[in-house]
């Protein structure tokens, strides 16, 4: 007889974490190479607009003017017909990734959260970040172009205990976004 798997109160958290705090809108997936990524642009905003018809390609506007198409032929479709009108009624904002034709590849939650510690100097090209009530330990790439201004952000919010808004790559835990609350 097989014995029922059994989850560990870490493993009940970490998966309660990337359920609420950080559902994954990944279409490209983690196997892209750096020079894909590299053609890639981010924005993070408030969902202005959000239009899903039926059949055809869906789009997103950010507050900023940012515009997204979303293909009624990804796997995560239906999930964004769901979910991103609800961020748009929440007024939380969102993590987009996109290709040159304004393609969405990955669509993040965003999370205000706490920074318990830091690491002092990067191992590699990771620098450790220490989220407060986290069960893992998430890190800050050193190779980013923002990786100056975003680590000082980290240290000051750090010492002062406020929050930040973050964006991680849930099943990375890499820090992929870093901005002072408004």
């Amino acid at each position: 007889m097989r014995k029922a798997a059994r989850w560990t109160p870490r493993a009940l958290v970490a998966a309660l974490a990337l359920t609420l705090a950080a559902p994954a809108a990944s279409v490209a997936g983690d196997s892209r190479k750096q020079d894909t990524m590299a053609e890639t642009k981010t924005a993070v905003g408030k969902i202005s607009s959000v239009e899903l018809p039926a059949g055809a390609d869906g789009s997103v506007v950010l507050d900023d003017g940012t515009r997204v198409t979303l293909s009624p032929k990804s796997p995560l479709f239906d999930f964004w017909k769901g979910w991103l009108p609800e961020r748009q009624a929440a007024a939380k904002p969102v993590y987009v990734e996109y290709d040159a034709s304004g393609a969405a590849l990955r669509i993040l939650n965003t999370i205000e959260w706490k920074i318990e510690g830091l690491g002092t100097a990067p191992d590699g090209d990771r620098l450790r970040v220490i989220l407060l009530m986290k069960p893992s330990t998430y890190w800050l790439r050193a190779s980013r172009p923002e990786y100056s201004s975003w680590r000082g952000l980290l240290a000051e919010a750090q010492k002062s205990k406020e929050p930040l808004l973050l964006v991680t790559q849930p099943e990375t835990y890499e820090v992929l976004y870093v901005a002072k609350l408004k």
